[in-house]
C-alpha cells in the first residue's frame, strides 16, 4: 500500500540546511577565565556562508545563563570566579541572504572548574599554618591543665601522709633516749636454774656434789 504523493517546495541548501552540534577540542582553565577551543562545522559552510558562534555559559550551581558571540573557533570566558565550576554549550549561527541567522544544534554540555591564583594559594597556606599552630598550642594547654587538674583531684581524694608523733619528736630531738627505752624493753631476761647432783662414793662416805647448770 502506498501513500499519495505530496508536492513540496524546492530544496535550497542555504535555506533548509541546519548545522549540527559543534565539537569541543579542549579547555584551558585559569584563575579567572576559561579558554575554549572548538572545531568549525564540516564542509564548505564557513567559506560559503557567514557563520558566527554562540557560547552559552553559566555557573553550575546557578541557573543564570550568559551568551557571547564570536567569529573565531577560540574564545575566552573572562571575569569568572576562582575555584568555581562553569558549564557551557556552543552552537553555530549561519546567515544567508535568503533568510536571517539560522541557529544550529547545541553542543553537548561541558563543565570545567577555574583554578586558584598564586595569591589565593599563599593565603590558604598561611591560613593552614596559623590554624596548625593554634591547634598544637591548644592541645598542649589542654594536656597541661589536665595534668594540674589530676594533681588537684589526687590531693582532694587522698589524705595527707602524717609522720607518727614519736618519730617526729625523735627527728626534732635526736638526743632523746627513745630508742634506748625500746631496746631495754625488748631485752629478754635470762633464766638460771639450780641443779643438785648426789652421788655415792666408795665405802660408807657419801659425797654430795652441787653443780650449777646454766640453762637458757
Amino acid at each position: 500500500m502506498q501513500s499519495d504523493w505530496v508536492e513540496t517546495d524546492a530544496f535550497m541548501a542555504a535555506k533548509d540546511t541546519i548545522v549540527g552540534p559543534l565539537t569541543l577540542k579542549d579547555v584551558v582553565s585559569n584563575p579567572d577565565s576559561l579558554l575554549l577551543n572548538f572545531l568549525p562545522p564540516l564542509g564548505k559552510v564557513t567559506s560559503i556562508f557567514d557563520v558566527e558562534y554562540l557560547v552559552h555559559y553559566w555557573e553550575k550551581s546557578r541557573a543564570i545563563k550568559k551568551t557571547i558571540t564570536t567569529r573565531n573557533t577560540q574564545i575566552e570566558l573572562q571575569n569568572l570566579r576562582q575555584l568555581t565550576e562553569y558549564c557551557f554549550q556552543i552552537q553555530a549561527a549561519v546567515k544567508h541572504s535568503l533568510r536571517p541567522y539560522s541557529c544550529g544544534l547545541l553542543s553537548n554540555t561541558s563543565c570545567h572548574q577555574t583554578t586558584m591564583s598564586d595569591g589565593t594559594k599563599a593565603g590558604y597556606i598561611l591560613l593552614i599554618f596559623v590554624v596548625t599552630i593554634i591547634v598544637v598550642v591548644g592541645v598542649a594547654m589542654v594536656f597541661f591543665y589536665l595534668g594540674n587538674f589530676n594533681e588537684t583531684i589526687k590531693a582532694w581524694s587522698q589524705p595527707s601522709l602524717k609522720i607518727p608523733s614519736h618519730i617526729e619528736e625523735y627527728l626534732n630531738d635526736p638526743d632523746m633516749p627513745v630508742f634506748e627505752d625500746w631496746e631495754n624493753t625488748c631485752v629478754e631476761v635470762d633464766h638460771w636454774d639450780s641443779l643438785s647432783v648426789v652421788s655415792k662414793a666408795e665405802g660408807s662416805q657419801t659425797e654430795i656434789l652441787k653443780q650449777h647448770i646454766h640453762c637458757k
